[in-house]
């Protein structure tokens, strides 16, 4: 486990570096176990701003139907009666 300033720290590495040595992947840096863990939650939350967005976009338009009494959606008793004509 590698020490920065006399304190240990997780990093990861390439497998093939850990495996074979500089020999293989010798440009491979040593990531932060903290650096990962940071990407990881702001993909996450970004994910999650998206697809709150999105039903959030969605609901509005649901209470907007409601509330005007129209709808996007065909009524479908009617498309029902016209096929059965």
């Amino acid at each position: 486990m590698p020490t920065i300033h006399g304190r240990k720290q997780i990093v990861w590495r390439c497998e093939n570096r850990i495996e074979y040595g500089t020999k293989f992947c010798s440009s491979s840096p040593s990531l932060p176990e903290e650096e990962l863990h940071r990407a990881i939650l702001k993909a996450v939350q970004d994910l999650a701003a998206n697809f709150t967005d999105e039903v959030a976009a969605q609901i509005n338009g649901i209470l907007h139907d409601i509330q005007t009494g129209e709808s996007t959606k065909p009524n479908l008793q009617e498309l029902l009666e016209q096929t059965q004509q």
